[in-house]
């Protein structure tokens, strides 16, 4: 399944951002002291734009996705 199709029925439902308002509230400072710098030293280079970031393409192999998962997994 790829991205959020923001279903009612989902249990994440009330807290995924919808809208402008929702992302301008997002807790950014906790990304750049907390996840960047984790994941970053799980071999994992993300922009440190935490809603630019995390965008897959055909270039990547499923290894590359695979290992992302795991580093994703470590630094959480």
């Amino acid at each position: 399944m790829a991205g959020c199709r923001q279903r009612p029925a989902c249990d994440r439902y009330d807290y995924c951002p919808t809208n402008g308002t929702d992302v301008k509230r997002a807790d950014t400072e906790r990304w750049e002291r907390l996840f960047w710098p984790a994941i970053k030293e799980e071999g994992v280079f993300l922009t440190p734009n935490q809603f630019e970031s995390q965008f897959v393409c055909d270039a990547h192999t499923r290894e590359d996705i695979e290992e992302t998962l795991e580093a994703y997994k470590a630094a959480l």
